[in-house]
């Protein structure tokens, strides 16, 4: 049976955007060809608070204009999956931007850092289903900002 795809569902808004002036003070600079399989230049390094820093210096407007651009708020969406490094860092997040912490699915305490899976794990989580908004925030070493909202 072929089921003909809801064109109401799926993404409807996305903005990135990337500020490399910070990328020194958080980066994974191995990989590719500058550095295969070296150990040295394998893992993540970073100043935590350098970086939240330079996340305060770039600001939350990327996040928030993707609310007044759609007209939507927090409380229209079942969950907003916020990638999560460690929990004093979501908590400065959503406080700055305003997320009811009922929208949100931690999973520091369980899972840890799970990185560039944090988002679909938060999704695979929580309780969003079909006719559900969903809102997906990144953040990233270097500094890397990304925002996704969506329809179930």
């Amino acid at each position: 049976m072929v089921v003909a795809a809801d064109p109401a569902r799926g993404i409807f808004y996305r903005d990135f955007s990337a500020h490399s002036a910070a990328w020194s003070i958080g980066t994974l600079p191995g990989g590719g060809s500058a550095h295969p399989r070296d150990p040295e230049y394998s893992y993540f390094t970073g100043d935590g608070r350098r970086l939240k820093e330079a996340f305060e210096r770039v600001g939350p407007d990327l996040f928030l204009n993707a609310l007044k651009r759609t007209g939507l708020g927090w409380e229209d969406f079942s969950l907003v999956a916020v990638h999560q490094v460690a929990l004093p860092y979501l908590h400065f997040l959503v406080g700055v931007l305003g997320i009811p912490e009922d929208r949100l699915v931690v999973t520091l305490p369980e899972h840890g850092n799970c990185a560039s899976a944090t988002l679909p794990l938060q999704l695979a989580l929580g309780q969003a289903g079909p006719g559900d908004r969903v809102a997906l925030l990144g953040l990233g070493g270097g500094i890397s900002m990304g925002v996704m909202l969506a329809e179930m």
